[in-house]
């Protein structure tokens, strides 16, 4: 039997052995029977059949939905991770959706601790942690401003917040500054703040549309943040050495 991609382009539809087909769903993310979610978003039935057409070589991984976006997550959240500000995704609710250690080291010996027994602080109240949670509020409100910056004043420190909304109404995310470093360092932190908020702020951007983004172009874009990122950081170092 023979079934076809393309017009004039037959291919021999092989026969697989269950191991085959079961080593190309691992290769997807589907180790067990809840894995396999059958979506229809790759335009096959089920899973395992996608895993067929995908040894009849007819369908690739990228076709694969859940493991694009489960690929995508687990990249935003090591460039998240990687980012030397510290950075705090909320809901409407000023429930945490995701954040980086820095936001939690920032917060406090406190928070930091908690960060450590629950990465990511899902679900933890925003407004208990710092004074700043109005401004993430002022974004989400319908005629609010799409960015708002403001210092705010944390025990003996002095955080700098970049906030800006993701989705109106809905989801909030904001870029965080210590703008009292240690004195070694607080020189080259006060000049290049703003240049590292910004840069920050545009890798968050790309992050939340990442983790909200379902097409099969998601490792370019993730390539082309990581590229950009690191060109951004260069400049940094470059600037901070004249």
């Amino acid at each position: 039997m023979k079934i076809s991609t393309l017009p004039g382009e037959p291919v021999e539809n092989q026969t697989f052995s269950a191991e085959q087909i079961n080593e190309a769903m691992r290769s997807v993310g589907k180790y067990s029977p809840a894995d396999e979610i059958n979506c229809n978003g790759c335009g096959y039935d089920t899973c395992r059949n996608f895993a067929i057409a995908m040894l009849n070589g007819v369908a690739d991984k990228t076709m694969c939905v859940s493991y694009m976006r489960k690929l995508a997550e687990k990249k935003a959240n090591g460039l998240m991770r990687a980012i030397p500000s510290g950075v705090v995704i909320v809901d409407k609710n000023m429930n945490i959706v995701e954040c980086n250690k820095n936001f939690a080291r920032l917060m406090g010996k406190d928070i930091e601790e908690l960060y450590e027994i629950k990465p990511g602080l899902e679900g933890a109240d925003l407004t208990k942690m710092t004074k700043s949670a109005q401004l993430f509020k002022s974004v989400l409100i319908p005629n609010g401003p799409e960015v708002a910056t403001r210092e705010v004043r944390e025990e003996k420190k002095i955080l700098s917040f970049t906030v800006f909304s993701i989705e109106k109404g809905e989801i909030a995310a904001g870029v965080v500054e210590d703008v009292t470093a240690p004195k070694n360092q607080k020189e080259r932190t006060i000049t290049q703040a703003q240049k590292v908020i910004d840069k920050n702020l545009s890798t968050v951007q790309k992050i939340a549309f990442l983790l909200g983004e379902n097409a099969a172009e998601t490792e370019s874009m993730l390539n082309s943040i990581i590229e950009s990122y690191g060109s951004a950081e260069d400049t940094g170092e470059k600037h901070g050495k004249q």
